[in-house]
């Protein structure tokens, strides 16, 4: 392999690597999980887990997919993004997890 191809490589190698330590990495969003009991916020109303008030959200809607803040987040749907991604699931549908006493 030609010299100059090595020096390029290793250039873009270091600025790349510089590049990817100076951005801050995304903050998490701390979850339970999904099959803890959610609260709606602003009803007070409890689910047994995050599926239930994704379904009550979905019904709300009428099963109006386009409409949903879940729509279009997962390959495999919003049932699949609620298991893989509570917590940024339960923000989107406007729910938090209920704290056990």
């Amino acid at each position: 392999m030609p010299l100059y191809l090595v020096v390029t490589w290793a250039v873009l190698a270091l600025a790349w690597s510089i590049h990817a330590a100076s951005q801050a990495p995304p903050p998490k969003v701390p979850s339970p999980g999904p099959y803890v009991p959610y609260r709606r916020k602003k009803t007070g109303e409890v689910f047994p887990s995050l599926f239930e008030a994704q379904d009550a959200a979905c019904y709300e809607r009428l099963v109006d997919c386009e409409n949903c803040p879940l729509h279009g987040l997962d390959e495999f749907g919003c049932v699949s993004f609620c298991q893989t991604h509570p917590g940024e699931a339960a923000l989107l549908l406007g729910v938090e997890p209920v704290e056990k006493r």
